[in-house]
């Protein structure tokens, strides 16, 4: 393999791999902020719900709880579901449209902690269940679950920006290794032939 073959072949291969872990080191960064975003954004919203309907709780107020789910449903269009337990932890009120799953006081029970945040893989992509304390020292609790249609979104437009940017490194990496191969092959060929001569 000749000379200036080579340093192009590995002028190339530099620029790719150089441009791939910058890319891979933005995608970490943007999805870290972003999930940090959205859950003290979901937890704003679960705390502020949980004030709001702590009162139809004690109440046994169904109508009005229900109806303060269904405006945040309409205002957040992140939102999944939400649900509520009373004080003695037993399911109060939810916004899911086909019964409530079976194994719903599973996903992400409190256990005495004022909030916490799981992480489930759903048919409907990743959700993220934010879950606050609505009386502490009770069974209490109120769920919401935040997709992360927004990350999808942002992620699709990093790939349309980022595929030419790397196209375009890929080209000057090219154009960059073939002057750079004239610039060192070309003494030397200019020497050899020189010896060549000579003999």
């Amino acid at each position: 393999m000749k000379l200036r073959l080579k340093i192009t072949l590995l002028t190339i291969t530099v620029a790719v791999s150089v441009s791939f872990f910058i890319l891979l080191s933005i995608r970490g960064v943007v999805i870290n902020a972003f999930r940090g975003e959205l859950e003290t954004k979901a937890l704003s919203i679960a705390g502020n719900l949980s004030d709001r309907v702590a009162n139809n709780i004690l109440r046994k107020d169904y109508f009005h709880t229900n109806k303060a789910f269904k405006e945040v449903l309409g205002k957040e269009k992140e939102l999944e579901y939400i649900f509520v337990l009373d004080n003695n932890g037993n399911l109060f009120a939810h916004t899911f449209s086909n019964g409530n799953p079976p194994d719903l006081l599973t996903w992400n029970p409190l256990e005495e902690k004022s909030q916490h945040i799981q992480l489930l893989q759903t048919e409907k992509g990743n959700i993220r269940d934010v879950g606050v304390a609505v009386f502490k020292g009770t069974g209490s609790e109120l769920h919401i679950g935040i997709r992360e249609d927004s990350l999808k979104n942002t992620l699709m437009e990093m790939r349309n920006i980022t595929g030419p940017l790397i196209i375009l490194v890929i080209m000057v990496g090219i154009v960059a290794s073939f002057v750079f191969s004239l610039f060192i092959t070309g003494p030397l060929n200019r020497q050899e032939g020189r010896g060549q001569f000579r003999r």
